[in-house]
């Protein structure tokens, strides 16, 4: 997993075990950008065709995790179209993103703070060192402006996956306090986060009930 080999890179050594920290990333870094980038090209097929099909229609993008990654770099790419391509997204919602970024401009439904990294940024220049590749071509930046009074973000405290920065800090403090357990405690709870927190997130259903109401009026 992405994150988990990234984590290993940052943590002190004594809870790092026995690693190839680079080899580990290397790999783990080329597979999930691979993927994610066969996900872009789908997704800029899908709406290429759809367009040519019913030239009138409006489309809500949403992902989450690295579809959230996907989601980002689209509306990246869509940017640079058409002010008639752009206006066809009349919404995109982006949970766990990895590409978020502190402060971001768009509507927050999220439990993280304005603050929050996502993996890709937090761990840019780590990504960049030890593996010579990065999530993006240059530093992660926020939703293409076009978008952001459309695009939703939702993100959960304490996931590694959009909020990074806090897990890491997190994971740190209880190491230092608690030992190897008790870090491992924090990161379980962390990856439980990522992986189960928005089936029954309240942030989450807001988002898409203030959504619903906002592309039916």
């Amino acid at each position: 997993d992405l994150v988990e080999a990234l984590m290993i890179g940052v943590l002190p050594r004594s809870l790092a075990q026995a690693i190839n920290v680079p080899s580990q990333l290397a790999s783990n870094v080329r597979s999930y950008l691979a993927g994610e980038n066969r996900g872009v090209s789908s997704m800029q097929s899908a709406f290429v065709a759809s367009r040519a099909n019913c030239p009138h229609t409006k489309f809500v993008v949403a992902g989450y995790s690295q579809g959230a990654m996907v989601v980002h770099d689209f509306l990246r790419n869509l940017a640079n179209g058409t002010a008639v391509e752009q206006a066809a997204v009349a919404g995109a919602v982006l949970v766990a993103d990895p590409e978020r970024v502190a402060n971001s401009q768009v509507n927050e439904y999220s439990d993280a703070g304005p603050s929050a990294t996502g993996v890709c940024t937090a761990l840019y220049d780590l990504m960049k060192r030890l593996t010579g590749r990065t999530c993006t071509n240059g530093p992660p930046d926020d939703v293409a402006t076009p978008f952001r009074s459309v695009a939703i973000s939702v993100c959960s405290y304490n996931d590694p996956v959009c909020d990074t920065n806090d897990f890491i800090a997190n994971i740190v403090k209880a190491f230092r306090s608690g030992g190897r357990a008790a870090a491992g405690k924090v990161a379980s709870t962390g990856l439980a986060t990522h992986t189960k927190s928005y089936q029954i997130s309240a942030k989450l259903a807001d988002a898409g009930y203030d959504l619903a109401l906002e592309l039916s009026s």
